[in-house]
């Protein structure tokens, strides 16, 4: 009898590049569990952490951690300078800096997700897949840099992970099958 060997997988969720392209999309939030589902496809989430300024999100905090999540605290930097305010944060570093741990700290995690349409992890990236690692990206099609899609091993456009996990309407033979039923 043989047993199949379920690989890890580490996943590092750029929460505000998602959260903000979809808000400006539709108006929406991310959907945790949707994306947790998804990802479980592809291996044993061994890590999963979301990175974001959680004192200015932090109605987001209790519905990471309920889905798995581990919430990171990166704050957000105001700076004034000639009269503009730049608004940074330093998530894709943070992002860097810990995926880049795991890597060497964890080896025998063989798949990671990416959460972001950022081109910023190209470097993270080619860096991973060097090390012999998949690499899987989701993010909102539309603000994703077509550097990162060509990068990745696979790259899924966010809508689509959450419509594969959308409850489906019952079949037109069971809705019948139901009327008549409750006709009896």
């Amino acid at each position: 009898m043989s047993q199949q060997v379920v690989e890890d997988l580490a996943l590092f969720f750029d929460f505000e590049n998602i959260a903000i392209s979809l808000r400006k999309q539709n108006g929406q939030n991310p959907d945790f569990k949707k994306i947790i589902a998804w990802f479980s496809q592809y291996g044993r989430i061994a890590v999963a952490r979301a990175y974001g300024d959680w004192a200015v999100h932090h109605k987001f905090m209790f519905p990471l951690r309920e889905n798995k999540f581990e919430p990171v605290f990166v704050p957000t930097i105001t700076n004034h300078y000639n009269g503009s305010t730049i608004i940074k944060n330093a998530v894709d570093m943070k992002i860097a800096v810990e995926a880049t741990a795991v890597l060497y700290t964890r080896p025998h995690i063989t798949t990671y997700g990416l959460l972001t349409g950022d081109k910023d992890y190209l470097p993270l990236i080619e860096h991973m897949r060097n090390l012999g690692k998949k690499v899987i990206a989701v993010a909102v099609e539309e603000n994703t840099a077509s550097s990162l899609r060509e990068a990745v091993d696979l790259f899924v456009p966010y809508r689509e992970v959450v419509a594969e996990f959308s409850e489906q309407p019952p079949a037109p033979v069971f809705k019948l099958l139901l009327q008549a039923i409750h006709q009896l």
